[in-house]
């Protein structure tokens, strides 16, 4: 830290309580005392929906400010379809599809042609999609969608640079060995879905090792076709002008394959509060997860479920649950408990936080208790509150273009109605605290709850029992070292 600095933030500190004080404001003594002034009107700009040829979509949204475009080509089909025994295949083919390039311009050659533009292009896989992201200027905007093209029409997946992805994604695998929270993240899909559900697989070195280049030759032909393709585009571009410029990239892109979905997520809902510990010896705090069966965006509950999540512990230090078991308990210094809902298929109740291992079961207690008072109804006074906070954090989902895309681009993707987020604005606007009560009472079941512990099983095993039928969970296999 500078000197300058250091002297400004003194000033700044030593200034901050009288002009507190000079407003007449002083800080609240709780965190639900907290008030802030009424929303400004804020309407973004609506999305043009455009069908192109060969059955792919298009989502613009024009934006003419800076001479500048990002886009994403989204594609049914991410890790979810990866074949049995073949989890991380998709992931892997997105590393290679990019590192390796096309027949024509190989990877090395299409980043200095990307650097010279000051263009960026990557691609990825989610559970659902394979994904390629894109940025570039106006001007340029030609050459990106060109080199786009390349890559679908004619990838190269290269047996040298497949062999490079292989190490670099099983590098990652053992980052992410040494987190206690993707482990407890990893377990809890596990409990919840099944170890062999397409939800739950994880890539392992021994489902790696043999993804041969002919296999992401297939799957590429298979899934990555015209017809499972919506393109998503912000910025300085004419909608009618990029929907004939795609025509041209998408015109040799052939049709899927496959038309493969993988099955949906079952929830293994166990008759009573099942709590899955997964031994981590020498750890010196425990991470905790907790689960419930959720429900689609497009449930007739998802906005009440959402208004709710804000009270009991979503969005700031003021939920019910930041309240307790930190304010007033001291178990936890961060953590969260909402519905997190599922876009073509149900989600989940989603719990998580950290805490030391002497206070893990006070702590998973204290949480069942606040389920147990949350099939209450909301009192008036807290429903508004939350109600404005849920208002307000609507509005940081699109305050930024890229947002804004996302948002327009999921709704195509998933094909949900055009104003869906208007009507869920509508809804949580008429909520009463019955009808938020009533669809958490549909939902929720306090004693059939799956909790996954991940720290010293000879610490926690006794704090958990009282709270539920405690299984002992596997933990994962080590990734050997990349060779």
């Amino acid at each position: 830290m500078t000197r300058g600095l250091a002297l400004a933030l003194l000033v700044l500190g030593a200034l901050a309580p009288a002009a507190v004080a000079r407003q007449g404001a002083p800080l609240p003594e709780h965190p639900r005392e907290l008030r802030t002034p009424p929303l400004q009107p804020f309407t973004p700009p609506a999305p043009q929906r455009l069908q192109l040829g060969r059955g792919a979509r298009l989502v613009v949204i024009e934006n003419h400010e800076l001479p500048l475009v990002d886009g994403t080509l989204l594609f049914r089909g991410g890790s979810a379809l990866d074949p049995p025994g073949r989890a991380g295949l998709c992931e892997l083919l997105a590393d290679t599809l990019r590192s390796g390039g096309s027949e024509s311009t190989p990877g090395a050659v299409l980043d200095d042609r990307l650097d010279a533009l000051a263009a960026t292009l990557t691609v990825s896989a989610t559970p659902d999609a394979l994904r390629v992201d894109f940025a570039c200027l106006t001007e340029d905007l030609d050459a990106v969608l060109e080199a786009i093209g390349e890559l679908l029409v004619s990838p190269a997946y290269p047996t040298a640079e497949l062999e490079k992805s292989r190490r670099r994604l099983l590098t990652r695998l053992r980052a992410r060995e040494t987190s206690a929270a993707t482990l407890a993240d990893r377990a809890l899909a596990q409990a919840v879905h099944g170890a062999d559900s397409p939800w739950a697989r994880t890539a392992s070195e021994a489902t790696l090792a043999t993804v041969t280049r002919e296999e992401l030759l297939a799957h590429h032909r298979d899934h990555l076709g015209s017809d499972r393709l919506v393109v998503g585009v912000i910025g300085d571009v004419r909608a009618a002008t990029l929907g004939a410029k795609l025509e041209l990239v998408l015109a040799r892109l052939p049709r899927a394959r496959a038309a493969a979905e993988p099955a949906p997520p079952v929830f293994l809902q166990p008759a009573r509060t099942r709590i899955c510990l997964v031994d981590h010896p020498g750890a010196r705090q425990s991470e905790v997860r907790l689960s419930a069966p959720g429900v689609r965006r497009i449930d007739g509950d998802y906005t009440a479920l959402g208004l709710w999540s804000y009270a009991v512990g979503y969005g700031g230090s003021s939920n019910r649950m930041m309240v307790r078991l930190r304010a007033e308990l001291g178990l936890v210094y961060d953590g969260a408990l909402y519905f997190a809902p599922g876009w073509e298929h149900a989600g989940r109740l989603e719990g998580s936080f950290s805490t030391r291992n002497e206070t893990v079961g006070a702590a998973v207690a204290a949480l069942q208790e606040l389920l147990r008072g949350g099939l209450a109804p909301l009192p008036a006074e807290e429903l508004e509150l939350v109600r404005g906070r849920m208002q307000r954090a609507e509005v940081f989902q699109v305050d930024r273009p890229l947002k804004r895309l996302a948002r327009a681009l999921d709704l195509a993707f998933h094909e949900y109605p055009s104003d869906f987020w208007q009507r869920h604005a509508e809804r949580l606007r008429a909520l009463a605290p019955e009808e938020v009560a009533q669809a958490v009472a549909r939902h929720l079941d306090p004693e059939r709850l799956v909790v996954v512990v991940v720290g010293p099983a000879e610490e926690l095993r006794a704090q958990l029992e009282p709270l539920g039928k405690v299984v002992l969970m596997p933990g994962p296999a080590p990734v050997d070292a990349p060779r």
